[in-house]
C-alpha cells in the first residue's frame, strides 16, 4: 500500500469511527427522551449534567475527560501518545450529544409504552453505534479505555471488568443523584436492558458494519 493510499485508509477509518459516534450520540438522546435510564457508562455523564446545570454534552465532556485521565494514571508508561487522541474525541462526541438533543428536542413521552419505545429504539442506536464505532479499529473511546486500562492493571479479564466499570458507573450516577437530592439520576429498568441487549445488537450488526465499511 502507498503512502497516499495508507493516509486514505487511515482518513476513511477514522471517518468511520466519527460516523459511528454520531449514532451512538442519537441512542443516549433517545435513551434520555424515554426517561427509563440510560446506558450504565452514560448514567454518570447524565448526572453531572443535572447536578451540574449543564448540558449533557458538557457533562459527557466532563466525565469522558476524566476517563482519559485516570487512565494515564493507571497506565503511566503503558499509556500510549496515540491514546491522546482520546481527548479530541471526546470533545467532538460531547457535542455530537448536544446536537442530538436538539435534533430530537421534540420528542416527547406521554405513556410508559412511549417511554418503553424511545429507550428501545435508543438501545439499538447504540448498539449500532458502537458496531460502527469499533470497526475501523483505530481508537477506543475513553470508556472502553478504562475498562482496558484496570483489565491490563488488575489482569482482571476484559469482559469481567466490563462489567466491573458498568456497575460501577450506575451506582456512581445513583449515589451522585441521591447525596444532591436528586434521587437515581439516569439509573432505572432501562439501564438493565441496555446493559443486557446492547451486546447483542452489537454482536449481530457488528459483521455487517464491517462488510460495508470495506476497509483493505
Amino acid at each position: 500500500m502507498t503512502k497516499m493510499n495508507e493516509k486514505n485508509d487511515l482518513l476513511k477509518r477514522y471517518a468511520i469511527l466519527i460516523f459511528g459516534m454520531f449514532i451512538m450520540s442519537f441512542g443516549i438522546a433517545m435513551a434520555i427522551k424515554g426517561g427509563l435510564g440510560t446506558s450504565p457508562i452514560s448514567s454518570v455523564s447524565y448526572a453531572l449534567s443535572v447536578v451540574g446545570h449543564v448540558s449533557v454534552g458538557k457533562g459527557s465532556i466532563m466525565f469522558n475527560t476524566f476517563l482519559v485521565i485516570l487512565q494515564i494514571i493507571l497506565l503511566r508508561k503503558d499509556f500510549k501518545p496515540y491514546q491522546l487522541l482520546q481527548l479530541p474525541v471526546t470533545f467532538i462526541f460531547g457535542y455530537m450529544n448536544d446536537f442530538a438533543m436538539y435534533c430530537l428536542d421534540w420528542v416527547h413521552c406521554s405513556s410508559y409504552a412511549q417511554q418503553m419505545i424511545c429507550c428501545l429504539i435508543g438501545v439499538v442506536l447504540v448498539g449500532v453505534g458502537v458496531s460502527i464505532e469499533v470497526t475501523p479499529d483505530v481508537l477506543v473511546l475513553p470508556g472502553e479505555g478504562i475498562v482496558s486500562a484496570f483489565s491490563q492493571v488488575t489482569k482482571i479479564k476484559f469482559g469481567t471488568m466490563k462489567i466491573i466499570v458498568d456497575c460501577s458507573c450506575a451506582a456512581t450516577a445513583i449515589v451522585l443523584g441521591l447525596v444532591t437530592g436528586y434521587g437515581a439520576l439516569g439509573v432505572r429498568e432501562g439501564t438493565i436492558i441496555s446493559a443486557l441487549c446492547t451486546g447483542n445488537v452489537v454482536r449481530k450488526v457488528k459483521p455487517l458494519a464491517a462488510k460495508a465499511a470495506k476497509l483493505s
